[in-house]
């Protein structure tokens, strides 16, 4: 039977129509057709064995997930169907986290709320089917972080509150608690991010509205935080952290320096709602929040993920998708340092703006991992720990 769900086919037609402009537009060169198995993904993220070797994971555009590990002797399995997302359709993830006992587990959104999980049997193996976890009214970001007991945390933005979703136990069990919402914003509206402090403290980060004015009703968003008072414990109150300028957010990520120390990205719009700038801040060795810096760029597809990775020397590196579908990056030009501009990653183009990862192999070399305009996945990586990168090629069996 064709699934005829008219957002799914609104999400396969945006696609065609994507590398249609960038084909007649911008003379983008498209890739050779890949089978049925290996185009008409539409967001993928990458996870870490316990014994080293990555697992990417994407969605195709009917929701069923798929896999393609490093095999133990190297190189790749190939993508292998797992399980349909049943009876909705997926708005946020996958996001991929470890168990404290090694077991990646996989987490997804839907448009009516739903929370969907899916885990490893055992260590460096195979996958259950999806379970749901929970049901709001509806999901407007999503975010996971590992407790320092190594318990999982998810957090979920519901339109008006942020929630908490956690392991009673690593690796098991799961309760819910309500976070709120900040006294001054009257709608928590996503996206939402979420990280561990040096000291083992999460903290997460959401947009939320704030007073609205005659020709905005949300009106002047902004970026909320709260944290964890002690390591595992209750949580502070919401407080308000501000951002670039006073423009619709549509991405925030965090990433850790070496030295513990948090750092926070979002991208704003500049120059029409779907081309941006890469805005920071960071904490500072007293624990107080830098004032904003501008990082530019302005031709960032606001409408795409960004995807941070740590060198192995503790580097952060930043990957955003430029409107013209390349795939660009900038990094730490030192540890817990100042940054090097934007600079183009590999010579392709074309690229899908929901589709970007990154992750780090065992041999401490990065691996970012992206989807062309017809859905097919590519993969680039670093040929020296802390060096240079290859070009783009398809990420297939072998």
């Amino acid at each position: 039977m064709v699934d005829m769900d008219p957002r799914r086919l609104v999400r396969r037609f945006m696609r065609v129509a994507i590398a249609v402009v960038m084909v007649a537009g911008l003379g983008v060169a498209m890739a050779p057709g890949a089978s049925a198995a290996t185009s008409g993904f539409w967001s993928t993220a990458i996870g870490a064995n316990e014994d080293g070797r990555l697992e990417v994971v994407a969605f195709n555009d009917f929701d069923v997930l798929y896999t393609n590990y490093q095999r133990v002797g190297g190189g790749w399995s190939g993508w292998e169907a797992r399980a349909q997302i049943p009876d909705s359709f997926v708005t946020s993830g996958p996001i991929v986290r470890s168990n404290k006992d090694g077991r990646m587990e996989i987490f997804a959104g839907t448009a009516d709320g739903r929370l969907y999980h899916m885990w490893q049997l055992a260590k460096n193996s195979g996958w259950s089917g999806w379970s749901q976890i929970d049901k709001w009214p509806m999901m407007t970001g999503l975010s996971v972080a590992t407790n320092l007991d190594g318990r999982l945390e998810v957090f979920v933005a519901n339109g008006t509150d942020i929630w908490s979703v956690y392991q009673t136990s690593p690796g098991y069990g799961w309760e819910k608690a309500n976070l709120g919402r900040a006294h001054i914003t009257w709608f928590m509206n996503g996206p939402v991010a979420s990280a561990r402090n040096g000291d083992g403290r999460l903290e997460i980060f959401g947009v939320g509205c704030g007073i609205s004015t005659p020709t905005n009703q949300c009106g002047i968003p902004g970026v909320y935080h709260k944290w964890q008072k002690a390591v595992g414990g209750d949580w502070s109150g919401w407080e308000p952290m501000g951002h670039c300028n006073d423009t619709t957010l549509s991405s925030v990520n965090t990433a850790q320096n070496k030295d513990g120390r948090l750092e926070f990205f979002e991208i704003r719009p500049t120059s029409g709602a779907y081309e941006g700038d890469l805005c920071a801040t960071w904490q500072q060795p007293d624990g107080r929040w830098h004032a904003y810096e501008n990082r530019g760029n302005g031709q960032i597809d606001t409408s795409g993920p960004t995807a941070v990775a740590n060198n192995e020397d503790g580097r952060i590196e930043v990957y955003s998708i430029r409107t013209d579908g390349s795939v660009q990056q900038m990094w730490q030009t030192a540890v817990n340092g100042g940054w090097s501009g934007w600079a183009k990653l590999g010579t392709m183009s074309g690229f899908l703006r929901a589709g970007l990862a990154a992750g780090r192999n065992k041999d401490g070399r990065l691996e970012v991992v992206a989807l062309r305009a017809n859905g097919q996945p590519y993969h680039i990586w670093q040929t020296a720990k802390n060096g240079g990168w290859s070009d783009w090629g398809p990420l297939e069996a072998g």
